[in-house]
């Protein structure tokens, strides 16, 4: 998060929704192959590529939202 506050004041906000978006897809996607059969690190590493994401989301479209 703190770095995601850092850049969201340095580059566009829109840059940064959209490479949120593409690690988002890239979490999701890496979700799809887990069955109940998985291991706990395969579940790891799915749940950090996605938390890796969260926050260059959600600190720009907040910042955004209270701009003005």
């Amino acid at each position: 998060m703190p770095v995601a506050g850092i850049l969201s004041g340095k580059v566009d906000a829109r840059l940064l929704i959209g490479i949120a978006l593409v690690v988002q897809a890239v979490a999701l996607w890496n979700m799809s192959t887990l069955d109940t059969m998985m291991s706990f690190h395969d579940a790891a590493v799915a749940r950090m590529i996605q938390s890796v994401g969260m926050p260059f989301m959600f600190v720009p479209i907040t910042a955004v939202a209270y701009v003005g």
